[in-house]
């Protein structure tokens, strides 16, 4: 297994529940071939009957999943055969690695650790999404960046788990808050909040992705060139604002310091262009639709917030491969098998 904040954050929260209250389990895989598959699933079953125990009627738990994925094509890896990795979907990996403690994921907290390959891919992200809805998870976060590195979350995991592992807040509430605490975090990757919704019948996920904003490296979130695509110069950008406007996107009671639509930037080295008899570079980025968060503002950055999407659950059934956590706690992470 790639390295991992989840056994630090499983010694953090041992430290809350002295009596016992609180287990971890740790659950590598390697389902490369069929006879691999039924190994895996048998050796199972004692997990599960110890997780089932442990958690009674009212423990919750806290699902880690990491793995890498395939950037190209976005399949996750599923083990090794014969010396050499194998790759499978989303949906393969999702309905086979879970699948024995789908009977505890009901209500629980998710976190995949992947690279952002998943998410590039809408047939992938669809198939995540599907299987967030089938197993009746609460809620589930998953990044964007390509080449993700799960270390960079410690931060922003550890206040989580306090919070709405440990106090039990409503994370759609705090998470603004917790972005206040990860610009690092947020120089590296997007955030994406998925949250169960049920109404009149109806199955519903909440998506919601959040991206840290500067001015001068990611304004709304959208990363600035570091060099100059025409001379090559670095730490060149000048920033001006070019169009002012009301944002009819923000909600009611959260209101933008700068009501900006656009950004206009334009290298300042002087000898730029002047060899192709042009006007030195210059480029502009839209402000997409979506607020600042109030409450995720510092003085020099903040968290664009873009409006929420729903995912509808469909009539098919989809497991899951996670890692977990739980207050009654249990930790139970789920990651590919070192071979």
């Amino acid at each position: 297994m790639f390295p991992t904040p989840v056994p630090f954050l499983s010694h953090y929260l041992s430290h809350y529940f002295p009596n016992g209250g609180y287990i971890y389990l740790e659950v590598p895989f390697n389902i490369a071939m069929h006879r691999t598959i039924h190994s895996y699933t048998c050796a199972q079953e004692a997990r599960v009957t110890q997780l089932k125990s442990h958690l009674g009627r009212r423990g919750r738990v806290f699902a880690l999943f990491s793995d890498h994925s395939e950037e190209d094509s976005s399949w996750l890896f599923a083990g090794k055969e014969k010396g050499s990795f194998v790759t499978m979907s989303v949906s393969q990996v999702l309905s086979t690695v879970p699948g024995p403690y789908s009977g505890v994921l009901q209500g629980a907290m998710m976190v995949f650790l992947v690279c952002g390959s998943v998410i590039a891919h809408d047939d992938s992200f669809g198939k995540l999404q599907q299987t967030v809805l089938d197993y009746n998870v609460a809620s589930a976060i998953i990044f964007s960046a390509t080449q993700f590195q799960p270390l960079i979350t410690t931060n922003f995991l550890l206040v989580l788990v306090e919070q709405v592992i440990v106090e039990q807040l409503d994370i759609s509430k705090v998470f603004p808050g917790l972005l206040t605490l990860s610009s690092r975090l947020g120089q590296h990757t997007k955030v994406i909040l998925m949250t169960r919704e049920d109404a009149h019948g109806v199955h519903n996920l909440l998506v919601t992705q959040f991206a840290w904003v500067h001015l001068q490296t990611q304004p709304w979130g959208i990363l600035v060139p570091g060099q100059c695509p025409l001379c090559g110069s670095t730490n060149s950008w000048l920033t001006k604002v070019a169009v002012w406007a009301a944002d009819e996107s923000q909600e009611p009671d959260i209101q933008d310091q700068a009501p900006v639509s656009r950004y206009l930037y334009a290298c300042t080295y002087p000898e730029c262009s002047k060899a192709q008899n042009k006007s030195s570079y210059k480029f502009y980025i839209d402000k997409p639709p979506g607020f600042l968060v109030n409450a995720a503002k510092t003085k020099s950055s903040s968290w664009l917030q873009s409006p929420p999407l729903l995912f509808h659950l469909l009539l098919c059934l989809c497991l899951l491969h996670v890692g977990l956590l739980t207050p009654k706690a249990s930790v139970l992470e789920v990651g590919m098998e070192k071979c």
